[in-house]
């Protein structure tokens, strides 16, 4: 069964994290957002240009709505 996500947003900075759960991307990703918490931070996923799924956690603050 496939996972809904809510919406999609695309990165316009670049995010960088220490943090392993925290989802990394460049400007231009598409994200699929399946979470949306209280404090602006958003959980979402995508496929990298290798095939490999990533998700994680990732500020709002650095995407759009699509």
């Amino acid at each position: 069964m496939a996972i809904q996500s809510l919406y999609r947003v695309v990165a316009v900075f670049p995010f960088r994290s220490s943090f392993t759960d925290d989802l990394e991307f460049d400007p231009g990703q598409v994200i699929d957002v399946l979470t949306q918490y209280e404090d602006g931070w958003l959980f979402g996923t995508y496929v990298d240009a290798d095939g490999v799924p990533k998700q994680g956690s990732f500020p709002s603050t650095f995407t759009q709505v699509e």
